[in-house]
């Protein structure tokens, strides 16, 4: 028996909450990521998306924290009854833990207009292993993770 896990999707909302006395940061081109259907055997699932994160002085050093739609935050998609776990990476290989700051993360555009030069500078990666998807009914699944950035 084989069994599908169809169209797995993440939406990302963001919360941009800047404290005036640090300055400002502003993170920008987020985007849905969306997995294709899964076949039993078949191994991981990765994507990886790229995003703009522009901070207004100093250096190019800024903080991340990012918090999950599972329960307690966690990373974990669902259709509403059964769950898959997820990994959430700044890459090249800085691993998120739910609702745990990373600080020093590198590369901010810290030259005004805070656009990135039109090319976006941060890599996040959402990975789901393919012995969570193997084991999982067919469905659709979904979740969301909330990024909130410091400078």
């Amino acid at each position: 028996m084989q069994r599908l896990c169809a169209f797995i999707t993440i939406a990302i909302t963001i919360t941009i909450t800047p404290h005036l006395a640090w300055g400002a940061i502003i993170i920008t081109g987020m985007e849905d990521y969306t997995f294709a259907s899964h076949t039993v055997g078949t191994g991981d699932k990765s994507l990886s998306k790229l995003s703009c994160v522009g901070k207004d002085a100093g250096n190019k050093l800024w903080k991340a924290t990012i918090t999950g739609s599972g329960t307690g935050g966690a990373f974990t998609l669902t259709d509403g009854t059964n769950t898959i776990p997820f990994a959430v990476t700044f890459a090249p290989a800085r691993s998120f833990t739910s609702g745990v700051q990373e600080i020093n993360l590198p590369s901010a555009d810290n030259t005004v207009p805070l656009d990135c030069g039109g090319t976006d500078n941060q890599d996040f990666v959402i990975d789901i292993l393919g012995t969570d998807l193997d084991g999982t009914p067919a469905g659709d699944y979904s979740g969301f993770i909330d990024i909130q950035v410091a400078p």
